[in-house]
């Protein structure tokens, strides 16, 4: 008998450790090679990793919820099967039915994903491509994945094919307003922290409230603890300093009017986000100083001559930063376009890893859930963040009478162990000269390529 162990691979750069959320193989399985082994938790998207050998899955080297670090043993492999005494092989699993397909209640020995596997059909020798979120609406929608057809890379299936499979029926959950401004389903179970695949036991049933009142723990499990562990590191580390201005945005308004049915004609939707993106793009051409990153080990600062925007975004499982590559290269509407995308991959799970990483400025608009002023952390290792309040009608001074105009807050963060205030004030007095002034906007969009 031939023992193979299996230690975490690079998942990408500065990625030194995951988190184990989902084993898709039991222990004692027949496993393919490439076959979809587990689904890990890094700190910036879920990875499924797949079988590097084809055998017996022997034993899980590390449980669900635990965390594991490179060159950790993931999982033992038997590779000899004519040698297979000591190891109790699983039972093939039972043909597709309707009640095979039901999602199991908690407590149930088989995992939602076994179980999802036991449908797969026996000839296609590996799941279908598909994002763990889109993997449980279908699931709450009872849809068969071998039976549908993806329309993302490499035929990955998105939210959008499931639902286009089923008619456009959604599961019964509440509705949120996400970062970009639109609606999507959010679960209503106190349980918000995604906690699929725990063992047994360990996810609290949820129960009705006592008379007296009580309590409910919920384990700090998967993007819910990546962010926890982030958050508490840069406040432990960045002496923030934040700037708030607000902005009169009523003639920009008048322009976002005027080029709306033109961008829709193009397949694109015109957003404020994409005017502040654009405005902040502009800014860091005459501050280059924040378009950089803070290299700790080697005490060095690191200028960018390109803006890879990271694009803040909400998401049912915790804030995801999805990145817009060279965006002081785009124009407008391909600004707007590409924010879009890269929002909604970060929203149905569907971003890989490099769309995840690699930003070197980072914007977030929390008006877009009714927000109007805050004081947003830098995501390190950048040394700057821009946040935008609600676009709304408010009470401003002009020419020296009260008018009611169209105003926006605008916070602007820095590291203040590399930028100075000053220069901070700077730059956002920069975003609010050419957001107050669109023919400025619209002329550093046409000449700012290079």
């Amino acid at each position: 008998m031939s023992i193979f162990e299996f230690k975490l691979p690079e998942l990408g750069d500065g990625i030194a450790e995951a988190e184990i959320m989902t084993w898709l193989v039991g222990e004692g399985e027949q496993v393919s090679e490439h076959q979809g082994l587990v689904e890990v938790q890094t700190d910036k998207a879920i990875i499924e990793l797949t079988a590097p050998v084809t055998g017996i899955l022997k034993k899980h080297g590390t449980p669900v919820g635990q965390i594991i670090t490179l060159d950790e043993v993931l999982a033992t492999f038997v590779l000899d099967s004519a040698d297979t005494s000591s190891v109790q092989i699983a039972p093939p699993p039972e043909p597709a039915s309707a009640d095979a397909a039901a999602p199991p209640t908690i407590g149930e020995t088989q995992t939602p994903q076994a179980r999802e596997a036991a449908t797969t059909e026996a000839g296609m020798g590996r799941r279908p491509l598909a994002a763990p979120v889109v993997r449980k609406l279908a699931r709450e929608l009872d849809v068969d994945l071998t039976q549908v057809s993806g329309s993302g890379p490499g035929g990955r299936i998105l939210r959008g094919d499931v639902e286009s499979f089923t008619g456009g029926v959604e599961p019964a959950q509440g509705e949120t307003i996400l970062a970009n401004g639109s609606s999507g389903p959010v679960s209503t179970t106190p349980h918000a922290i995604d906690v699929r695949g725990e063992a047994e036991g360990s996810v609290p049933a949820a129960s009705e409230p006592t008379p007296g009142g009580g309590t409910r723990r919920i384990p700090l499990r998967g993007l819910r603890r990546a962010i926890a562990r982030r958050m508490t590191e840069t406040l432990h580390t960045v002496p923030h300093v934040t700037g708030l201005i607000e902005i009169d945005v009523t003639d920009l308004q008048d322009v976002l009017r005027e080029l709306r049915p033109a961008a829709e004609a193009e397949g694109v939707r015109l957003t404020w986000t994409a005017f502040f993106a654009l405005a902040t793009i502009q800014a860091l051409r005459q501050f280059p100083d924040l378009n950089a990153s803070l290299d700790s080990e080697h005490e060095e600062i690191v200028l960018h001559d390109r803006v890879h925007l990271g694009v803040a975004t909400a998401t049912e499982h915790g804030l995801l930063v999805p990145v817009v590559r060279n965006a002081d290269q785009m124009s407008l509407l391909e600004l707007a376009s590409e924010i879009g995308r890269v929002s909604a991959a970060a929203r149905d799970r569907s971003a890989t890893p490099s769309e995840l990483a690699g930003s070197t400025f980072t914007i977030t608009n929390y008006g877009a859930v009714g927000g109007w002023h805050g004081t947003p952390m830098v995501n390190v290792p950048e040394i700057g963040i821009v946040g935008f309040g609600s676009v709304a009608p408010r009470p401003a001074v002009v020419d020296g009478a009260l008018a009611v105009r169209t105003m926006v807050a605008l916070s602007h963060t820095v590291d203040h162990r590399l930028i100075d205030g000053a220069v901070n004030a700077q730059f956002g007095a920069a975003i609010r000269r050419r957001l107050e002034q669109p023919q400025l906007l619209m002329l550093g969009a046409i000449h700012g390529h290079g």
